[in-house]
C-alpha cells in the first residue's frame, strides 16, 4: 500500500536527521535529470559514532559489493514502484536491497557533495 502520492520519498530512521536544504537540492537533481532514481548526500556522524563519510555516485557492481548509501537517501516513487517498493522479511538491509533493485532496473544515482545527512 502506498501512503504518499508525492513524486519523491525519503525514509528517515528515528536517530537520523537531514539538513533542510537536502530536500531542495535532491528535488533539483530529480527535476533536471529524469534518469536519476536515487539521490543521496555526504554524511556527518554526530551521535555515538563521530566522523564524516563521503559516498559517491555508484555502479551496480559497487552497490552489490557494499551498501554505499545512507538510509535517508531520497528516491523517486516511480522507481520504487517499479521494483515493488521495500522487500518484506529482511532484517536491517531493506534500504540496501532497495538501492540494488532500483539500480538493476537502470535508474541512475547522484550523490550531492555536501554534508546534508546526519
Amino acid at each position: 500500500m502506498e501512503l504518499t502520492c508525492e513524486p519523491y520519498v525519503v525514509c528517515l530512521d528515528g536517530d537520523d536527521w537531514i539538513e533542510d536544504r537536502y530536500l531542495e537540492l535532491a528535488q533539483e537533481v530529480f527535476a533536471s535529470r529524469p534518469t536519476v532514481g536515487i539521490v543521496s548526500a555526504w554524511v556527518n556522524f554526530d551521535g555515538e559514532q563521530h566522523g564524516k563519510w563521503k559516498p559517491r555516485d555508484f555502479s551496480l557492481e559497487d552497490i552489490l559489493a557494499s551498501n554505499c548509501l545512507h538510509s535517508a537517501t531520497a528516491f523517486r516513487r516511480l522507481a520504487s514502484a517499479e521494483v515493488g517498493h521495500y522487500t518484506n522479511g529482511l532484517e536491517g538491509y531493506e534500504d540496501w536491497e532497495h538501492w540494488i533493485s532500483i539500480t538493476e532496473r537502470g535508474w541512475k544515482n547522484h550523490v550531492i557533495p555536501k554534508f546534508l545527512l546526519h
